[in-house]
């Protein structure tokens, strides 16, 4: 009966996102992309994927599902602002999401991830990248030429330091690298004045730069459960 219900609810949520643009396929315990998506380049025209206006689709979530990949057709999903795909058994991202130029936010948290494929760059209307509880070592220099960004979430992964690319993304506004390895918070830190929250709890953290105080427009820093053993004065300076 339950597998029953998953049909229905698949139907009903595929009728819904042809009227809207807004595709909702969660918690329904997929193990690859929907067919409507998978199929797409068997009724295509000359030029590209145009499948019951898939080529217009705005928004898809595919999370608490068991999908191990994304499926090679959902390439022609470029007119995407919003995917995610939480939740799920992604090991990699595919090479495709270069195509996805007009994505503004990608959210992979709670997958089985370990690194990102450097085609990340191509992202050039990105704004929000969540890619928390995954199996992350480091966070790729790519994302550093996001300009774009604004929030950036790798909370519970294994990453161990702060990449120089990262710290120069200058409209960046959040920031959250708790539970990781990191044991160190670079001087050069200070270059990210846009910067509003900072989370570095739960970290291998001993010691804080001075320049951290000169970070204008930081409203929120977590450095909780660390091994910090003294602040630097620097820090009376956030006034914020």
């Amino acid at each position: 009966m339950a597998g029953l219900e998953h049909v229905q609810l698949y139907l009903e949520r595929l009728y819904k996102g042809e009227q809207t643009m807004n595709l909702d396929f969660s918690g329904l315990g997929l193990v690859d992309a929907p067919v409507t998506l998978s199929n797409v380049d068997k009724r295509l025209n000359e030029k590209q994927g145009v499948v019951m206006g898939m080529d217009k689709l705005l928004h898809l979530n595919l999370s608490h599902n068991l999908l191990e990949r994304l499926n090679q057709n959902m390439r022609f999903l470029t007119n995407l602002r919003s995917l995610r795909v939480d939740y799920n058994r992604l090991q990699a991202i595919p090479k495709f999401i270069r195509h996805y130029t007009r994505l503004g936010l990608l959210s992979v948290a709670n997958n089985w991830l370990e690194d990102f494929v450097e085609d990340i760059a191509e992202l050039k209307s990105i704004r929000t990248v969540l890619a928390s509880h995954n199996k992350l070592k480091h966070m790729s220099d790519a994302f550093g030429k996001l300009t774009t960004l604004v929030e950036l979430s790798f909370e519970g992964n294994e990453i161990t330091t702060i990449p120089d690319p990262i710290l120069k993304l200058s409209d960046l506004k959040v920031l959250r690298l708790g539970s990781n390895k990191i044991t160190r918070v670079p001087e050069t830190i200070r270059q990210m004045q846009s910067l509003q929250r900072l989370l570095l709890n739960d970290n291998l953290i001993m010691a804080v730069p001075d320049s951290m105080g000169d970070m204008g427009a930081l409203r929120e820093l977590d450095l909780a459960d660390n091994k910090i053993e003294l602040l630097p004065v620097g820090l009376g300076r956030l006034t914020a």
